[in-house]
């Protein structure tokens, strides 16, 4: 017997099974929960489901449904999204499993509604969708894998380290410290002693060795989650070390791409294959270029009405990991290249000011030099980085000073923030190549080489994976990174060795 599902662990699953040469049957899998149940002053309200112009053959629940499964049965599904807790399942019951990535059928339907005009129930269900390519587009499906199953668990226990930690954990005490801040207002914390205590009792200072990987600045901790994060962190970082792909991919990047960050991404990715090209995985991961009204090449936002085609979990991963590379000790592999790039981007930027300047008539030069002048600010003609980076360095210094922020004047304002988001996007870029060249590398999958290496000639990384030699200044082992690089076909791209 062959299904195409579509799991639901909340709500009804939708199957359609089928023999070979047969007609399928659609069957529903009951999970004992309501999709959309609320509870309200005149107690819970059931969502309706939608209707559907194909005549139920049969109802069962999940567990009768795992019942009857055969070895030799093959189960269609999704690759990603929910149907990976009904895979880790299904495996155990020794059947054949083929998974498609999620967005065929995203934009299938897609399709159907542009194309077709179909709006609401009109548009072909998941199930459905699934059958047709099962019997058309076979070899688009990827087989499960054996491996496959801790990549999985991986993305559970990521999953719920995040739950822990951001939602619950963080969220809470944040919560706690906005009600001391409101006390204040009413004669501070010591007029409420009962309130004051029961806050004290259950907050905790965390210290600074045990400083948390995703969010260092939130050092204030519920200590009944503080110990439930420990645990599920430490189960999370078993379940890593036994993983070889770990410790040939992200184990390396030391100090910059700790557990949280590296199960996030190996659960999000989960199948290296999905992603034939760098520019598919940078594409998932939402650090792909699209065109604005105006024609220019931007990084893409979330727009109301239109669902987001990329993975909005890889994206904070990927942008976690800029922002540990970031804090980083200035000789780190990665904290150079930021930096490298950050320069970059700011004579970019300043070039772009100095071609505004020169383009204006002179006596609008003239009239604004002179404004400048009055300001003690370089004209942009006589402005280089280097005078650019320590004159903003001595308005930071003088700003600390006396409690202020330092501004910058017009036409500099802005291309510090503005340079440093640019060159944060540009490491994540690098981090995605990264992962998608060693993966496949891991894989035994073909890997093209562009010509343009991964950072500049002559920089090296700690790794413990690869012929090495000794450093005799670090004493630790190193090794260059390998060759791989990224096609020339995007500004955005350009490395920093044509900085």
């Amino acid at each position: 017997m062959k299904y195409a599902v579509d799991y639901r662990p909340v709500g009804d699953s939708v199957v359609f099974a089928w023999e070979e040469g047969g007609e399928p049957v659609r069957m529903i899998l009951k999970s004992g929960k309501t999709a959309g149940a609320r509870t309200g002053v005149f107690g819970a309200t059931k969502k309706v489901p939608k209707k559907i112009g194909v005549k139920v053959a049969s109802e069962m629940s999940t567990a009768d449904f795992f019942a009857r499964l055969e070895p030799s049965d093959v189960i269609f599904t999704g690759l990603g999204g929910q149907n990976d807790k009904f895979c880790i399942a299904a495996s155990r019951k020794n059947v054949k499993l083929l998974r498609l990535p999620t967005n065929f059928v995203h934009d299938e339907q897609e399709r159907q509604r542009k194309e077709e005009s179909k709006k609401g129930e009109a548009v072909e269900e998941a199930a459905s969708i699934l059958y047709r390519f099962a019997r058309s587009i076979q070899e688009e499906f990827y087989p499960f894998r054996e491996a496959d199953l801790p990549y999985l668990e991986v993305r559970l226990l990521s999953r719920l380290f995040w739950t822990v930690q951001r939602s619950i954990r963080i969220t809470i005490a944040n919560r706690l410290r906005h009600v001391t801040q409101d006390l204040e207002f009413l004669g501070g914390p010591e007029g409420f002693p009962v309130t004051k205590q029961a806050i004290e009792s259950i907050l905790m200072t965390v210290p600074e060795e045990e400083g948390f990987e995703i969010d260092p600045e939130q050092m204030v901790a519920i200590k009944f989650f503080k110990s439930l994060e420990v645990k599920v962190k430490r189960d999370l970082e078993r379940a890593l070390d036994v993983l070889p792909l770990y410790n040939a991919v992200f184990k390396p990047l030391k100090g910059n791409c700790g557990p949280g960050i590296a199960g996030y991404v190996i659960g999000q990715i989960i199948d290296i294959r999905r992603f034939p090209t760098f520019a598919k995985l940078k594409a998932f991961a939402g650090y792909h270029l699209v065109k604005n009204e105006d024609g220019e090449w931007v990084a893409p936002r979330p727009m109301k009405g239109q669902r987001a085609n990329w993975d909005h979990v890889l994206q904070q991963a990927v942008y976690y990991f800029t922002s540990v590379s970031d804090k980083q000790a200035a000789d780190h592999l990665w904290k150079q290249q930021l930096q490298i790039r950050y320069g970059y981007e700011i004579e970019k930027l300043l070039r772009k000011v100095q071609e505004k300047w020169g383009s204006a008539p002179p006596d609008v030069q003239a009239e604004e030099a002179k404004a400048l002048a009055g300001k003690n600010v370089p004209v942009p003609a006589e402005m280089t980085i280097e005078r650019f980076l320590g004159w903003v360095q001595a308005l930071r210094t003088e700003a600390a000073g006396t409690g202020g922020i330092a501004k910058l004047p017009e036409p500099y304002k802005g291309i510090p923030v503005v340079a440093r988001k640019r060159a944060l996007r540009w490491l994540g870029q690098k981090f995605l190549q990264y992962v998608w060249t060693e993966w496949h590398r891991f894989e035994g999958l073909p890997v093209p080489e562009y010509g343009v290496p991964l950072f500049p000639v002559g920089l090296q990384v700690d790794t413990s994976r690869s012929t090495s030699s000794s450093s005799s200044e670090t004493g630790s082992t190193v090794t260059e990174i390998p060759p791989s690089g990224l096609p020339e076909t995007e500004d955005v791209l350009e490395t920093v060795v044509d900085a």
